[in-house]
């Protein structure tokens, strides 16, 4: 309750386009309500591991991740979630190769 406050004190009445930063995915359900147009996170690195038809199976929140890879839309907000680009030889990943997303904005 008290990130959710921090975070509304931050974005609150601001009549351009807003977007927050977040390490972590699996906390979209608790700052998803914060009045950001647009959230971009990682963490998940998409499923350290990921098996074809099945998406992410593992990832750094647990098994299974709710929020591992790709765009999400709930409510009146989005999540950007990137596979991340670490290389780290000693951290695994198994088809899941390193990557940079870009995103592009436009006007309505």
């Amino acid at each position: 309750e008290e990130k959710r406050k921090f975070i509304a004190e931050q974005t609150a009445p601001f009549e351009g386009f807003s977007i927050l930063l977040n390490h972590r995915a699996d906390m979209y359900p608790d700052i998803k309500d914060a009045g950001a147009d647009l959230i971009l996170s990682g963490d998940s690195h998409g499923g350290v591991v990921r098996l074809p038809f099945l998406g992410g199976v593992y990832g750094n929140d647990g098994n299974f991740p709710d929020y591992e890879y790709g765009l999400y839309e709930e409510e009146e907000s989005t999540l950007v979630v990137s596979g991340g680009c670490d290389k780290n030889p000693k951290k695994m990943r198994v088809w899941n190769p390193p990557e940079v997303v870009l995103v592009t904005l436009e006007r309505e």
